[in-house]
């Protein structure tokens, strides 16, 4: 099957064409019991449950494989009166890693790249328990774009084509159209 560009807000990404769109959980609210109400009666003051950064997943049938794509504000990683504008204002992709990679995690490889609008995208490949991640950060107005590969060591070298793929593709900000493009040249 052909590979698939996804777009969301501030970010595309190409997934394997097999690979099928799943379910994100969105923020739920909790109702509290009121003591000076009748049973069954809940609370009209509702409380936010924590919001997931995830926007969107995408994985294979048997869900052996998953890329999904998350959102966070940068200054959640790194307090800064100024809003962030690129990643690597948290330091060079070796000094970042903290921030990305899990305590724990085994890091096998942290690379950088820049794409033609000149945004830089930190990529970093890892263990994690029984899993190899391959997760790519990125900033754009404020916020960290991350998308995250994910295979158990054994689906990994089936996977990791597609996801080399996915990190390779994935962009952050804006598109240019064609003569915006004309013009910047």
């Amino acid at each position: 099957m052909p590979s698939v560009r996804y777009k969301g807000t501030n970010w595309s990404v190409i997934c394997p064409g097999s690979y099928e769109r799943k379910s994100t959980e969105k923020p739920r609210r909790i109702y509290e019991q009121r003591a000076d109400c009748e049973p069954n009666c809940r609370d009209l003051q509702a409380k936010r449950t924590e919001e997931t950064p995830l926007v969107a997943r995408f994985g294979s049938a048997d869900e052996s494989q998953d890329i999904s794509v998350s959102v966070r504000g940068a200054n959640t990683l790194k307090l800064t009166f100024l809003q962030i504008k690129d990643v690597t204002e948290f330091g060079d992709v070796d000094e970042a890693a903290s921030l990305f990679v899990p305590p724990g995690a085994k890091l096998l490889n942290a690379a950088s790249r820049e794409d033609t609008s000149d945004k830089t995208y930190y990529a970093y490949d890892f263990e994690f328990g029984a899993a190899r991640v391959l997760l790519t950060a990125a900033v754009e107005a404020g916020n960290v774009y991350l998308v995250g590969c994910t295979a158990s060591k054994e689906a990994w070298t089936e996977a990791e084509p597609g996801f080399k793929r996915a990190s390779s593709s994935f962009r952050v900000g804006a598109e240019a159209t064609p003569s915006e493009k004309k013009i910047a040249a």
